[in-house]
């Protein structure tokens, strides 16, 4: 553009110096390429003309048409007319401007014409979407239109690689895909490309197909019931994922359902729930799934069920002997089963058809009939009895729930005596009132008369009558009078008579004289201790007719104070397993004395008086130490770091408790043979102070772990059997009880821990128990010392012969001096350090062990000899350790110290 300018300046300039006359475009370009929608504008200058002359200047467009107008809100206008320049001026290039236009004018009488041709091109556009969604297994059309100017070419690729024709068919309006799958999923690009103007475009578009609803769980047939709520299921597969819509037949049409109300539908999930279920919603529903791909469809059955309801119930009457029939109805759908039961028996009674005795009670017989939408059971008994009297439960259910209700049967029948408690009573001389009771059951109630012989009985001084109805029972109490004066015919048989509308029933009761009871049968010891003893009685062989009340004990010593004690026992109901199937009592004696010999004397006792005695001698035992500790506590803690240990407080041998010993430590346990495999730790004593407690708190455990608890009582004479329990710890966190367990077992813990050094302990009362498997904790630090040690001399002593360095070498210096010029070695050694000294080895051949220490044992040995003797074994021994040492001095010795200068003659004392 600037060379086309800098050429129509320099035009101008050669036509205004020559003078000539023409039109000239700015600019000046024969063709001119314009790319369509872009704004135009072209000027025609009319040059050599004089001062205020107009050429006319105008243009033509390609059509011909000469532009008028000079409004610059038209598509193309001019600029300029009149002047002698004329711009052209276009918006908007398009299509139709393509062509010649002309600029015309007059210059010097004759008419001029200078045209350009715009050569109007279009860019490359795409229309179609980028997300495209075809179905699948269809001839898909990717759409894809490509417009420009001149016309592009268009090619497609997909995932990268150029699609060559088959399955990809191009189209003017895109790209057919034939029988399209999910492979064919992904990116294509449609490209264009117009050569001749050097232009490539492309257009991506990502395709994804639909595929249509497949119902992978349709609808299925529901029952539902009758006010209750029901939930319906569809599920289908499809790309997008479909929704779902919910209809109902409604006489053979089917009506949408709309959420709201009763209906509760999930377009997303699938779901229909219908509230509160009534009748009228039984039927078929249709699930509907549908996406861009299509609808698939699917129905189910919906059956409302009704649950039972007991409509009828008869009341049952009848005399004994006789027969009765009970109803009971029931509504329902499906028609409910039916059951008679009555209350107390452990079964109803069984249905077995029509005319089919149950077959327990062969005297009942239920029958069952099933309607449309009810059930009638009809039960029916002979035979009828007293014990037929009851309550009676008619009970109906089906799928969708049960119905009961109760009704009774009631059964008249005469007075019978099958409750009397005896037909025999016993009474005694004395003034003493006795009943004689007589049980009537009827129904209705009876009327009681007492009869002596053919006599009627009375309220007087010697008999009176008490009468208590209950529920179809009377009871009547006859009390009778016996004295001295009547007892000679008092005695004998009594008629209890009952009647009612049903008829009368009577029975006989014998009065008897009753008489004092023998002695117990058996007077056992079970169970004796140094200051208690348990008896056992028997009853005796005959109570003389009247229950035994208890039985007196009654001791004494043979010894010292003999006084007699008395104990009143009453009767224990329990039985003994022996042969013997008389109740047994037992009895406890306490507060006795150790080793000392007791009569026992042992009487029962009635209303009558007492019997003998039974009698037995027993010495009890002598004082020893407690009875094990019965451990009552849990094996699991509660915490997870602390364990309550709770005991039954022992037998205490004759001797007060003074305390108790418990040991606790980890352990491994293995419960399917309730052995411990492993030993964790050493046993940690701890002592409970307080003789009459029965518990302590072991704290500071570590969670998650097992632990072997064991526990002594103390008393005087020493401890008792020891009892152990395995527990285990909960799930926690205790750091410091974790801490506290992997102590060694010489330190002490939060617990008190009994002192090793107290009488106590000499004793054996508070000696810790310490049965574990390997070495304690201690024992392995004390070895592993001792290694060290050992080690450390080793390579002491090496130093010794190798370098003439080391502790050896400092304690031979300042005992036996540094080695003269001559080889001489000179030890000076003071009486009163001599003693002091401890002997060094025999030779030091020898690797000098405990050359830096004292050999514990040899200073008691020492101290038995007389103080000289000591003093000159000592002397002895080391002078002869100095000269062993000058006639062989280390070989690898430095020089400097084989030669020691003369001024080193100090007494080795100082030297140390």
């Amino acid at each position: 553009m600037a060379t086309v300018l800098i050429l129509s300046i320099i035009s101008l300039c050669l036509v205004e110096y020559s003078g000539a006359q023409s039109l000239v475009l700015v600019p000046g370009d024969q063709t001119q390429p314009k790319k369509k929608g872009f704004g135009l504008i072209i000027k025609c200058d009319a040059t050599g003309l004089g001062p205020g002359e107009d050429p006319q200047l105008t243009w033509t467009n390609a059509q011909g048409n000469v532009i008028t107008s000079t409004n610059s809100n038209d598509p193309v206008y001019v600029q300029g007319k009149g002047t002698q320049s004329l711009k052209l001026r276009i918006l908007s290039v398009q299509g139709e401007h393509a062509g010649k236009w002309i600029c015309s004018g007059v210059l010097g009488g004759q008419t001029q014409t200078k045209d350009v041709i715009f050569d109007v091109w279009e860019d490359i556009t795409f229309t179609g979407k980028q997300y495209q969604r075809p179905t699948i297994y269809t001839d898909a059309l990717i759409e894809c239109r490509v417009g420009g100017s001149p016309q592009p070419e268009v090619s497609w690729s997909h995932k990268g690689k150029t699609l060559e024709r088959g399955r990809y068919i191009p189209k003017p309006n895109g790209l057919e895909i034939l029988n399209i799958t999910k492979n064919d999923n992904g990116e294509y690009l449609c490209k264009a490309e117009i050569t001749s103007r050097g232009r490539y475009e492309e257009h991506p578009i990502t395709v994804e197909v639909k595929v249509p609803p497949t119902l992978t769980s349709p609808p299925k047939m529901t029952k539902g019931i009758e006010g209750k709520d029901l939930t319906m299921y569809c599920k289908a597969s499809g790309d997008p994922p479909p929704t779902y819509k919910w209809y109902k037949d409604q006489s053979g049409d089917y009506v949408i359902l709309n959420n709201g109300g009763r209906y509760e539908i999930s377009e997303v999930e699938g779901t229909l729930k219908i509230l509160r279920l009534e009748v009228s919603d039984d039927g078929t529903y249709k699930c509907v799934a549908s996406n861009l791909a299509g609808p698939v469809e699917a129905t189910a059955e919906v059956d409302v069920m009704v649950p039972p309801k007991i409509i009828q119930q008869d009341h049952g009457e009848g005399i004994s002997g006789g027969t009765t029939k009970m109803l009971c109805v029931a509504t329902g759908d499906p028609a409910p089963d039916m059951k008679w039961h009555k209350i107390g028996e452990a079964s109803p009674f069984q249905n077995k058809g029509t005319g089919v005795p149950d077959m327990i009670n062969s005297r009942v017989t239920v029958t069952q009939n099933k309607e449309r939408d009810r059930t009638r059971l009809e039960m029916q008994i002979v035979s009828l009895e007293p014990s037929d009297i009851s309550n009676y439960t008619c009970s109906a259910y089906n799928e969708a729930g049960n119905d009961t209700k109760n009704t009774s049967l009631n059964v008249l029948f005469k007075p019978q005596f099958n409750n009397n408690p005896s037909d025999v009573a016993y009474t005694w001389s004395g003034a003493f009132k006795r009943n004689i009771t007589c049980i009537v059951d009827s129904n209705p109630p009876a009327r009681i008369v007492w009869k002596r012989g053919n006599k009627l009985l009375e309220n007087n001084g010697t008999f009176t009558i008490n009468t208590e109805n209950r529920v179809r029972q009377v009871v009547s109490n006859l009390t009778v009078l016996v004295d001295f004066t009547n007892e000679g015919f008092m005695f004998g048989d009594y008629v209890c008579e009952g009647s009612n509308n049903q008829g009368t029933g009577s029975t006989v009761i014998n009065l008897r004289q009753a008489t004092l009871p023998h002695p117990p049968s058996t007077v056992d010891v079970v169970r004796a201790a140094q200051r208690w003893i348990r008896l056992r009685i028997g009853a005796p062989s005959n109570s003389g007719g009247l229950p035994v009340t208890g039985y007196r004990v009654q001791y004494s010593t043979t010894q010292g104070n003999n006084q007699l004690e008395t104990i009143e026992a009453e009767i224990d109901p329990e039985r003994t397993n022996d042969d013997d199937s008389r109740p047994k009592t037992t009895v406890d004696i306490e507060n006795l004395n150790p080793s000392t010999l007791y009569t026992i004397s042992v009487y029962a006792r009635t209303d009558v008086g007492l019997s003998d005695p039974r009698e037995t001698q027993f010495t009890t035992k002598k004082i020893s130490v407690p009875e094990p500790v019965n451990i009552l506590s849990k094996t699991v803690s509660d915490t997870s770091s602390e364990y309550n240990l709770v005991w039954e407080k022992p037998r205490d041998g004759g001797s007060p408790i003074k305390h108790y010993i418990i040991r606790y430590r980890r352990v491994t346990y293995n419960q399917s043979n309730n052995q411990i495999t492993d030993i964790k730790s050493d046993f940690k004593v701890v002592k409970q102070e307080n003789p009459e407690a029965t518990s302590f708190k072991l704290t500071n455990l570590i969670p998650e772990r097992t632990y072997q608890i064991e526990i002594d009582a103390v008393n005087g004479v020493g401890k008792s059997e020891t009892r152990h329990i395995v527990m285990t710890t909960k799930y926690g966190s205790n750091a410091a009880g974790a801490k506290e367990l992997e102590r060694p077992s010489s330190e002490t813990s939060d617990q008190p821990a009994p002192n090793r050094n107290s009488k106590e302990a000499q004793d054996g009362d508070t000696s810790p128990i310490t049965q574990r498997e390997g070495l304690s904790t201690g024992a392995i630090v004390g070895l592993v010392i001792i290694i060290f040690f050992i080690l450390l001399l080793f390579v002491d002593v090496t130093c010794y012969f190798k370098n003439r360095c080391g502790i050896i070498m400092c304690v031979r210096e300042n005992v036996c001096g540094k080695p003269s010029d001559d080889g001489d070695r000179h030890v000076t050694m003071e009486e009163g350090d001599a003693e002091k000294k401890q002997p060094l080895l025999d030779n030091e051949d020898k690797t000098g062990d405990d050359v830096t220490g004292t050999d514990q044992s040899e200073p008691e040995k020492m101290e038995e000899k007389e103080p000289e003797d000591k003093e000159e074994k000592i002397e002895e021994h080391q002078v002869e350790e100095c000269k062993e040492a000058k006639e062989e001095p280390p070989v690898n010795a430095p020089e400097a110290e084989v030669q020691p200068s003369s001024d080193n003659t100090g007494p080795p004392a100082e030297k140390a």
